[in-house]
C-alpha cells in the first residue's frame, strides 16, 4: 500500500484516539478489580483490555507525530477500531458475560466512541489519498 501525508483530520483523529485509549486504558489496567465490581465485568477482561490500550496509544501518538504515514498502518487501525465496536456491543449484549446497567453503559460509550475515531481516521485517510 501507498504513503500518505498526514492532514489535519487523520493527525487530530489519530491525536484524540491516542489521549482516550490512554485515559480508558490507564485506569482498567491499574483498578480493574473495582472497575469489575462495578460493571460487572471480569477483572482480566478489563486488566488486558486496559493494558492493551496503553501501546496502543503511544503507537497512534507516534504515527500523528509523522509527516507520512502508510495506507496500511491506517487501514489495520481502522479495522481494529471496527473488531473492538464489535466486542463491546457483544460483551454488552450477547449474554457472554453479565454486566451491570453501568456495565452496559461503558461498554456501549465505548462502542460509540471508538466507532466515530474509526471514522474520523477512515475520512482524514480518504482525504489524504486524494491529496
Amino acid at each position: 500500500m501507498s504513503t500518505v501525508a498526514m492532514n489535519p483530520l487523520l493527525r487530530n483523529a489519530l491525536r484524540i484516539d491516542a489521549v482516550a485509549s490512554a485515559l480508558v486504558g490507564l485506569p482498567m489496567a491499574a483498578a480493574a478489580h473495582p472497575l469489575a465490581a462495578a460493571f460487572g465485568l471480569p477483572a482480566p477482561l478489563l486488566f488486558w483490555a486496559g493494558v492493551i490500550c496503553l501501546p496502543y496509544a503511544a503507537v497512534l501518538w507516534w504515527l500523528s507525530s509523522e509527516a507520512e504515514t502508510s495506507s496500511q498502518a491506517i487501514v489495520v487501525i481502522v479495522s481494529g477500531n471496527a473488531l473492538w465496536v464489535a466486542g463491546c456491543i457483544a460483551l454488552a449484549f450477547a449474554g457472554w458475560v453479565l454486566p451491570t446497567a453501568l456495565g452496559v453503559a461503558f461498554l456501549i460509550a465505548q462502542a460509540v466512541f471508538v466507532a466515530l475515531f474509526a471514522e474520523l481516521q477512515w475520512f482524514g485517510w480518504r482525504r489524504s489519498l486524494r491529496a
